[in-house]
């Protein structure tokens, strides 16, 4: 007999599947797709338009067939459709007939029970014995593997637990998936709130968001049962969404720099992004009510307001920090000899070479980078400078640098990212200085022994068909320089004399391009780039720009004529900026810095600093990239000296991590 506690579970469950599809079967075109799936299914030949006997070569294939199954089972428990039942029925027993696999463990393995679990928990009292059968042999009896895999592999040993009406199996499955929930140096989600997969790989849209859609809905459903997951475990769930992807999906959309190879799939393989974390926003509010308050004001944002929060983070694990406002975001991903760049594989992100040395994702609407990727110069990655070649990156990801000096520091409202950049006979010390509105971008100590000219990128995406260039309006495709000021698509980018080139115009290109899973069906998109060229085999190089996020014309125009933001070094040996009382230094060796007349800034170890500077204290934030150490600060304001020591986190876990202080003065 199944207990109470088992039963609860199923019905909350298949509540929960319906309630993440029901957008979809209450549609105004459901009943016409509906009625058409009815019309085209043959018994023994299946749908026309989904060919099972190729899945071999393409997984999407069996995506898609159990797709609609389940939107079937779904139709068939809302409205108590007997027809959607039958054609669920059917399309159940072809696809066993043909029993379609992939060339792609993962499709064997994880992709097909993602959705035969649910379908066969809606359909359950609908299908005779020897189908049930078939559908209980597809699940796996216990876990393997690590990170997010073992997490969907706990997904599909569950399902096939309630489906046998199993508790000492389900209890198994929740073990295995509250051993995911934890923070990890190793595979799993990191001290910072990113996630690694694949070795240390930034992975909190790819990996993470699959390791995530298992964890929440099973802790969602468990409640007030004997399955329940601890508080301890739905306080990290909590914070994750708070502390990771709350800051990487500003309207809904995932950071392309936390998602891995899926940048070469449309829409980043997330088309329905926004709908999904609403619901785990949704279920967060009733697993952790204490900080609902939260969870709904990013649920609002979803829903049409504003972004309800702002400030910058450096994720120390991982390599990467944003910037996020309700009027912009903006992001740089990076990597050292601790992590890896965004890797290839399974065929996918062919040319993403360059993607994690230094790439940035500059968003005022979140449309900017929407389905480019095809279209993209993979020599010109935003933010990257690179000696112009494109190519694929590792498969399945490695360290690709032995320099550990990447990171920044961050004391929450703003901060500094800096990246020492050493690989294809390339090397540059490249830093941005994070305030609000103002992003400053320097370069320093760029040389190279390529064969390939060096550009840096400032920006390649999506053309508005319209831009100002140094007070005049040009429309159309066009290519030419600047030295001055720009501003494209709610975006003010300043020169400050470096000379740019401007490429707008119209590309075509394919998805196959970059991911040979996907058809060579023509895509076109008109592109805007901005580069900064160095010519070839650079030797001590360097550059400065601004960016102006969510600024009008008139403002960069102003800002333009009269910098806020004032560049006080840009060497290998220092790179700082001070826009009024915020100060930002990038210390590359001991020294001191001359921050303006009265006042001067002096350390013993290389470190990264910011420095708030009021009326009656200095307040100081500091980081370490790569090490912990001491480190003794002499600030000397009008002949008078205030020294401290700070100690930077030596522990792996907090390698990197800022710490704050304040000197009285």
């Amino acid at each position: 007999m199944i207990s109470q506690h088992l039963l609860r579970v199923k019905l909350l469950a298949a509540e929960e599947v319906i309630q993440q599809n029901r957008h979809f079967i209450e549609g105004s075109d459901w009943g016409d797709t509906k009625s058409a799936w009815q019309t085209l299914f043959e018994p023994n030949s299946g749908w026309p338009d989904i060919n099972l006997h190729q899945a071999e070569d393409d997984g999407q294939i069996i995506q898609t067939y159990l797709r609609r199954v389940l939107l079937l089972a779904c139709d068939a428990q809302v409205n108590r459709n007997q027809s959607s039942v039958e054609l669920a029925r059917e399309a159940l027993v072809y696809w066993f007939r043909i029993n379609p696999t992939n060339w792609n463990w993962w499709w064997n393995e994880i992709g097909k029970q993602r959705t035969l679990g649910p379908i066969g928990l809606l359909l359950e009292s609908y299908l005779p014995s020897g189908l049930r059968d078939k559908v209980l042999q597809t699940f796996p009896q216990e876990a393997t593997m690590t990170g997010a895999n073992r997490a969907d592999l706990a997904h599909a040993m569950a399902f096939g637990a309630l489906l046998s009406n199993d508790e000492q199996r389900f209890q198994a499955a929740m073990q295995e998936v509250r051993n995911t929930i934890t923070i990890t140096l190793k595979e799993g989600m990191q001290p910072d709130y990113s996630y690694h997969q694949h070795g240390p790989q930034l992975q909190n849209g790819g990996y993470g968001e699959s390791f995530y859609n298992v964890a929440l809905p099973w802790c969602y459903v468990t409640l007030d049962t004997v399955f329940a997951f601890p508080e301890t475990l739905r306080s990290i769930l909590s914070d994750y969404f708070l502390q990771g992807s709350v800051w990487m999906t500003r309207n809904g959309r995932w950071d392309y720099n936390v998602c891995g190879r899926a940048i070469a799939k449309p829409d980043l393989e997330k088309p329905y992004s926004s709908k999904v974390l609403a619901g785990q926003a949704r279920m967060l509010c009733k697993v952790l009510p204490k900080k609902a308050i939260l969870f709904k004001r990013y649920q609002n944002h979803l829903s049409g307001e504003g972004y309800p929060f702002s400030g910058y983070k450096c994720f120390w694990r991982s390599d990467y920090a944003i910037a996020v406002s309700e009027r912009y975001s903006i992001s740089i991903k990076a990597n050292s000899c601790r992590t890896s760049p965004i890797e290839t594989g399974n065929q996918e992100n062919l040319l993403g070479y360059w993607l994690g040395f230094g790439s940035m994702n500059l968003a005022v609407s979140t449309e900017e980078y929407r389905d480019i990727f095809p279209m993209w110069n993979w020599c010109r990655v935003p933010g990257v400078t690179n000696p112009q070649v494109a190519m694929p990156a590792y498969e399945w990801g490695r360290t690709e640098q032995k320099t550990h000096w990447t990171g920044g520091v961050s004391n929450t409202r703003w901060g500094v990212f800096t990246f020492e950049l050493d690989s294809q006979k390339t090397q540059a010390l490249k830093s941005w200085f994070f305030f609000d509105g103002v992003v400053v971008a320097l370069g320093a100590g760029i040389c190279s022994e390529h064969t390939e000219p060096v550009v840096t990128t400032i920006n390649q995406c999506r053309y508005q068909n319209s831009l100002w260039c140094d007070a005049e309006q040009k429309t159309g495709e066009l290519s030419g320089k600047s030295q001055g000021w720009l501003h494209h698509g709610d975006v003010g980018y300043v020169l400050h004399g470096e000379s740019a080139q401007i490429t707008c115009e119209t590309r075509t290109s394919s998805w196959w391009k970059i991911n040979h899973n996907l058809g060579d069906i023509p895509k076109t998109a008109d592109v805007f780039e901005l580069v900064l060229n160095h010519g070839d085999q650079p030797s001590n190089a360097h550059y400065q720009y601004t960016l102006l996020p969510a600024a009008t014309i008139e403002q960069t125009r102003c800002y333009a004529e009269n910098p806020t933001a004032c560049v006080i070094r840009n060497t290998k040996q220092v790179q700082a900026v001070i826009l009024g009382t915020q100060i930002g230094c990038v210390f590359y060796v001991p020294t001191s810095l001359t921050v303006f007349d009265g006042l001067v800034i002096k350390v013993d170890r290389p470190c990264v600093l910011i420095c708030h500077n009021t009326c009656d204290q200095f307040e100081l934030s500091l980081a370490t990239p790569g090490y912990g150490d001491v480190v003794n600060i002499t600030i000397t304001e009008r002949s008078r000296a205030y020294q401290t020591s700070v100690c930077t986190p030596t522990e792996s876990g907090l390698l990197g991590s800022s710490v704050h202080l304040t000197i009285t003065k």
